[in-house]
């Protein structure tokens, strides 16, 4: 289900329309486009996180799991190394994971938030909080 939720939003949005929309709906769509962002980051991040321990990216030729995740995200290597950490970490952190994955915290936050918080796992809660 949510691929097919995936597949709908990419073929409907070239329809969008800016222009005829008015400025406080042009609003409300740009406030829910973040958050939307947010959540997709996130899982984008943890399904990552599952091809890189299932190996699945060797059987598409990849010498490591950052170079497949670079290439299919299409960001640099450094930040698929930085992305594929924080996923690492969010299985230890779940207050970070959670609000990763609610959409309060941008993938920046959840990365500099989950660096905090595997080094002392005492202040994730007031992490979590002071990111927000």
């Amino acid at each position: 289900m949510f691929e097919q939720l995936l597949d709908r939003i990419v073929a409907t949005a070239p329809d969008v329309e800016p222009s005829r929309m008015r400025g406080a709906d042009a609003e409300r769509l740009v406030e829910k486009i973040a958050k939307a962002e947010r959540v997709l980051a996130a899982v984008r991040t943890v399904a990552a996180r599952r091809v890189e321990e299932s190996n699945v990216w060797q059987s598409r030729g990849f010498r490591r799991a950052e170079d497949w995740m670079a290439k299919v995200s299409g960001i640099s290597l450094g930040e698929a190394k930085v992305t594929l950490q924080t996923a690492r970490r969010l299985e230890d952190l779940p207050l970070v994971s959670r609000a990763f994955l609610g959409g309060d915290l941008s993938e920046v936050q959840a990365r500099d938030v989950s660096d905090a918080a595997y080094a002392d796992p005492r202040h994730e809660r007031a992490l979590v909080t002071t990111a927000k």
